[in-house]
């Protein structure tokens, strides 16, 4: 990563507001602990980490809180490894924004599906539902039929196929409703096109290039064979009712972790350094000097050179927009980003070469803690104001 001091550099950042706002979230229960890394033109203006793994009333052993915790990415997973893979692919000729599910998936064209495409699904324009609990209908047929089926690859299949089956919520373009059922899907193309599991073709497209050497997947399945996750470094989620245990270096997603802890919506785990390299790469790339990332296939995934007023959702990221609280945050027009529901985020703004970086458990020791979405505004304006 690019040198830690702002020695020579124009820009600064008011520390004192960014630590208040985190030392509130941190009093309020926001989130038990956190890390944060603000950087513009290869230098870092920010990085630091606060609190602990869990609440302080929760547990005895309680680790700190540093810049090199691993945490769950939740729906951030999906701009990291799901997009950047397919642009990696578009990149290769393996595929198309304008290709047609079906080409990838023919049983996905019952119910009015066969004229969704690839750039549908980025988009959150398909129509698809946002969201189903294929992790309940999986364990009652796992309990009624005496299957191990939970997080096994029939599990995996079992979601697959509940997808092309599906109905449309509503016709495709009529509304943009962000998908995670869109991403699993889009998990399952860059299989089937590479003839590889998920995670590895990630790694080979994403992790590898980018030298993201602490992101990756937590596959459940290799965890049965013996592989155990060095947990001192990894930040835990909730203490989960219907899996009846803490989830502590296993994906916090129900239906990812269904899947075995590989979808394409959820199950990444990183690190604060991993994410600030991934977040100047897509810079290097805005710019044209990236080889893994070609400029245009930016501006065609991101809408660059068209209006796309109005949209939350561009290309699989988000924009600035009244549902996400971020319209009066300061970013540019050229500004994207992600805000994930387990607490971590990444923000870019392009037209001051900024990124921010912010990993934390807010789901920990629950998932119905919510303060996080309203926490998340407030600190991306106070870094903005501030540079």
């Amino acid at each position: 990563m690019a040198n830690k001091s702002p020695n020579n550099f124009n820009y600064s950042l008011r520390n004192d507001l960014i630590q208040q706002i985190i030392a509130e979230g941190l009093g309020q229960g926001v989130f038990p602990g956190c890390c944060l890394s603000v950087g513009s033109r290869g230098q870092t203006l920010f990085h630091n980490a606060y609190g602990n793994f869990f609440p302080e009333s929760e547990t005895e052993k309680n680790p700190t809180v540093t810049t090199d915790t691993v945490y769950d990415l939740g729906t951030l997973s999906s701009v990291i490894g799901t997009v950047t893979t397919i642009w990696s692919l578009i990149n290769q000729n393996f595929l198309s924004f304008e290709d047609q599910v079906i080409r990838f998936q023919q049983s996905f064209s019952v119910h009015g599906k066969a004229s969704i495409t690839v750039g549908d699904l980025l988009y959150h324009l398909s129509g698809l539902a946002s969201e189903q609990n294929y992790h309940e209908e999986i364990s009652k047929d796992s309990l009624n039929k005496s299957l191990g089926l939970m997080t096994s690859p029939g599990a995996k299949e079992y979601v697959y196929n509940r997808i092309n089956r599906a109905r449309l919520r509503s016709k495709p373009h009529e509304v943009q409703r962000f998908s995670s059922v869109g991403f699993i899907l889009l998990g399952r193309i860059i299989e089937n096109l590479t003839g590889k599991s998920l995670d590895d073709s990630v790694t080979e497209h994403v992790f590898k290039p980018l030298k993201l050497n602490s992101t990756g997947y937590i596959n459940l399945n290799r965890l049965k064979t013996g592989i155990r996750t060095d947990l001192d470094m990894v930040a835990p989620t909730e203490d989960c009712t219907w899996r009846k245990k803490q989830l502590w270096g296993e994906v916090q997603d129900d239906v990812a972790w269904t899947m075995g802890g590989v979808a394409g919506h959820a199950g990444i785990f990183s690190t604060l350094e991993d994410l600030s390299l991934f977040c100047e790469a897509i810079l290097s790339a805005y710019r044209g000097n990236s080889e893994v990332i070609k400029p245009e296939i930016l501006r065609q995934a991101w809408n660059l050179d068209a209006s796309n007023q109005g949209l939350r959702y561009v290309g699989g990221w988000e924009k600035a927009h009244k549902e996400n609280q971020l319209l009066n945050c300061g970013f540019s027009e050229q500004a994207f980003g992600f805000c994930s529901n387990s607490g971590c985020l990444i923000w870019i703004d392009p037209e001051v070469d900024l990124h921010i970086v912010f990993l934390s458990n807010a789901l920990c020791p629950s998932r119905n803690n919510k303060r996080i979405m309203n926490f998340m505004p407030q600190l991306l304006k106070a870094i903005r104001e501030s540079f």
